[in-house]
């Protein structure tokens, strides 16, 4: 959560005008670098021009990064040991093996395709939010804690469906649905009786949830663009 907000503080400080303040929080970010490298790579790409956000980051992570190496040593290469380690002593949800899936593969376009949509509109909110979860895809995940990556997402599709003019309440439904699904999922698998109850939602989860979402944002996108394009109709036609 720490590392997903700080990257949600770095846009909204390049997007402020307060380039030194993102470029500490992109280093903050970077303390869970696996769920945030690509989103940080991308701000850098998009506010490239913002120099003094680039000499702020490179600043504040030699700050961070060289005390525990004078410390302790180059630190690197046991760290991805042990991550190494880590992924192969505890079953994981979802592993980069999964990318060659059927699943992996839908998750990569539909990411790859919300990515594109975000940068072809100039909504650098929509793209942020695609490149959390096209960085998600290649980390091995154990648990439920990094479908926060997928937050800036959730919020658009809420966003979007609760203030709709039209058949509101269907949306509010299907949106709160939507936010319970992994709750309501975890619940049925137990009642069902599930050996090893806890770990098989973990692997449901990951191969449906990302998925689920990522559709449905881009619907979302697809139908507020019609919405928008009907509305504009009307009133040039009114006039």
């Amino acid at each position: 959560m720490f590392s997903v907000l700080t990257t949600i503080a770095a846009w909204l400080s390049f997007k402020n005008n307060k380039p030194i303040l993102a470029g500490i929080f992109a280093t903050l970010s970077l303390i869970k670098p696996s769920l945030t490298i690509i989103p940080i790579g991308l701000l850098f790409i998009l506010y490239r021009h913002k120099t003094k956000g680039i000499i702020a980051f490179l600043t504040s992570s030699l700050l961070f990064y060289l005390p525990p190496t004078f410390l302790l040593g180059w630190w690197l290469p046991n760290f991805l040991a042990e991550i190494s380690r880590y992924v192969s002593e505890n079953r994981v949800g979802w592993s980069i093996i999964d990318v060659g899936t059927i699943v992996g593969m839908v998750w990569l376009f539909l990411s790859i395709s919300l990515l594109g949509l975000g940068l072809y509109k100039k909504n650098n909110f929509l793209t942020l939010g695609a490149a959390l979860a096209l960085n998600a895809i290649f980390v091995p995940h154990t648990a439920d804690y990094d479908l926060v990556a997928f937050i800036l997402l959730l919020v658009h599709i809420g966003f979007s469906w609760l203030n709709r003019d039209e058949k509101k309440w269907l949306f509010v439904v299907l949106f709160f649905s939507l936010v319970w699904f992994p709750w309501i999922s975890l619940l049925l698998i137990i009642i069902s009786g599930v050996g090893n109850a806890v770990e098989v939602w973990y692997r449901l989860i990951w191969l449906t949830y990302p998925i689920i979402i990522l559709f449905s944002s881009i619907l979302t996108d697809f139908s507020s663009t019609k919405l928008t394009v009907r509305k504009l109709l009307r009133i040039k036609n009114v006039r």
